[in-house]
């Protein structure tokens, strides 16, 4: 939706978006692209090998990958964005893209009714049939799961598996 593509783009959060998107925006054209990784491992779904020689692609094409560095703050100016990292470093970008991932909203299952669902910060409890481990009732895949990754094909899958059991019984595993 961007009326133009910025010369400067910085990413927050070391994970498969951004290093999607950093890598289009490089290839389109954008003269400066970073990524800020909050710990040592960005991508940590992921294989470390395949993650070591997605680093180096993503090096080679010019993209600059800080570990180890968060944001402490932001400021605007004329010129764009200004922003301090907690290592002391210093980045300026036209645009700031925040994708330190996601918390799944199960607030759902908090209004009125007594669901009996053992939910955390990563959504709901499931076992290898997509089947909420606190109650047997209750089938969660996707975002709101808290199994695997949280990307599109995965939940492709989860609801798959999820659908199998819910119609056959539990005869179906999320691998």
């Amino acid at each position: 939706d961007l009326p133009r593509l910025p010369d400067r783009i910085l990413f927050v959060g070391g994970g498969y978006i951004s290093f999607e998107f950093a890598h289009v925006a490089s290839r389109a054209g954008c003269s400066q692209v970073s990524i800020l990784h909050r710990s040592d491992r960005p991508l940590k779904a992921f294989d470390k090998d395949i993650v070591e020689t997605i680093i180096q692609a993503s090096e080679a094409e010019g993209i600059h990958i800080a570990l180890n560095e968060t944001p402490v703050s932001v400021e605007s100016r004329e010129s764009g964005f200004l922003i301090k990292g907690s290592t002391g470093a210093v980045y300026e970008a036209d645009l700031i893209v925040e994708a330190t991932g996601r918390i799944p909203d199960v607030t759902v299952l908090d209004q009125g009714r007594d669901h009996d669902v053992t939910t955390h910060h990563r959504g709901i409890a499931v076992n290898e049939h997509m089947q909420s481990i606190s109650n047997p009732a209750v089938y969660a895949v996707g975002d709101c799961s808290a199994s695997g990754p949280m990307l599109a094909t995965v939940a492709d899958e989860q609801g798959k598996v999820a659908a199998a059991n819910i119609i056959k019984g539990n005869h179906k595993k999320f691998d």
